[in-house]
């Protein structure tokens, strides 16, 4: 089964919904299901990227396809 999981914050994100989602979503993975995450970037300092995001980020973390949209793109799509 193909799933998408929307969140606001993910792996590495240690604190509120992140570890949440993150075990969601490894869950699945585990049991073969086909999953991709649509988050935001790392809000906490310690959890900065090198140079700037940008305003998209694909990456692979655990077997699951997390594909991150800059703030910008969460103030359009929340209006």
């Amino acid at each position: 089964m193909r799933l998408l999981i929307l969140g606001h914050n993910y792996a590495p994100e240690a604190l509120g919904i992140g570890p949440y989602t993150t075990g969601l979503a490894e869950h699945f993975k585990a049991r073969g299901h086909d999953v991709t995450v649509l988050t935001s970037f790392p809000h906490y300092p310690t959890y900065g990227w090198q140079g700037r995001p940008g305003l998209y980020r694909r990456e692979l973390r655990a077997g699951v396809v997390v594909r991150r949209l800059s703030a910008i793109w969460r103030v359009v799509f929340d209006t």
